[in-house]
């Protein structure tokens, strides 16, 4: 494995945390088009459990009208 991938797979596994902690420990949390980036990045990683996972705590707290209000699909 090349220090790029050793490097993006340490960023994934770091930033997933704080993905899915937000806005529950800290007083912000990510628009739509943030949650969709996120997303695709885990999907494309190949690992789509993740990626459901952050629309599913994002789309928490989307509001009518929002891409994930009501797990709209994304």
């Amino acid at each position: 494995m090349s220090d790029l991938e050793n490097a993006a797979r340490a960023f994934a596994d770091t930033w997933l945390e704080l993905l899915l902690s937000l806005p529950d420990d800290y007083t912000c949390h990510m628009a739509c088009a943030e949650a969709n980036a996120a997303a695709r990045l885990y999907r494309e990683a190949g690992r789509p459990g993740d990626a459901e996972a952050i629309i599913a705590v994002h789309a928490e707290h989307d509001m009518e009208g929002d891409d994930h209000w009501q797990g709209a699909p994304s």
